[in-house]
């Protein structure tokens, strides 16, 4: 299956499901399409209020130019609240947050760029994007309940290539780090490192980087 035909099927499987949804569960929805060649930001048009709880989804790939390189959606989708707003992203193709202060929701497909501040501003040229293709169709859904509520409903009524089921996984048995781990603000976070216990119980961090990224 090519990326358009994933995109399209990503689309209507979810709004086949979403539509059958109580009107009560959802303030709403929106597939915003993210070109992988366009430097951040994407104004999407939402206006988010404070306290918001939204639920994202995301499909799609951005390739290199000229190379077998590709990056998901799960490392390549970013989020700010504002044009000051700190970016953040999920460590799964889907994420799940509330919005501490109103604002404008805007989206980024992040490499071939990297990130200079917090808020969203590059340390590489614009020109960079120059060497990417590719898209990416996010889903941005908005709650009236409690996400995991909403999440466990919309499951009941089916998923889309297990996203769903794969949210209500991270929001109920999350991938904790060990104390005192960080990952890179201009990286993003992930589930490569937790904590565990050798054969002899002695402490130790277990490290499993199966198409994720992180930096020591």
């Amino acid at each position: 299956m090519n990326d358009t035909s994933t995109r399209t099927e990503f689309q209507s499987r979810f709004e086949v499901l979403l539509s059958r949804l109580a009107a009560d569960d959802l303030m709403g929805y929106a597939f915003i399409d993210v070109p992988s060649d366009r430097k951040p930001w994407l104004d999407t048009g939402i206006d988010l209020s404070a306290g918001e709880r939204v639920t994202t989804f995301a499909v799609g790939k951005t390739y290199l130019k000229g190379s077998d390189l590709w990056f998901g959606a799960h490392f390549q989708l970013w989020c700010r609240i504002g044009p000051d707003g700190e970016i953040f992203r999920g460590t799964r193709a889907s994420n799940t947050f509330t919005t501490e202060k109103p604002g404008r929701l805007y989206l980024a497909s992040y490499f071939p760029g990297e990130w200079a501040t917090r808020t969203g501003e590059l340390a590489t040229p614009d020109e960079v994007y120059e060497q990417a293709s590719g898209n990416l169709t996010a889903l941005i859904v908005r709650w009236r309940v409690e996400p995991i509520e909403g999440l466990k409903r919309l499951a009941a009524l089916g998923d889309v290539d297990g996203l769903v089921a794969s949210e209500i996984d991270r929001l109920t048995d999350p991938v904790v780090p060990p104390p005192g781990w960080n990952y890179l603000w201009f990286v993003g976070p992930a589930e490569i490192y937790r904590s565990c216990r050798t054969s002899e119980k002695e402490p130790a961090i277990r490290c499993h980087t199966h198409r994720d990224v992180g930096l020591l």
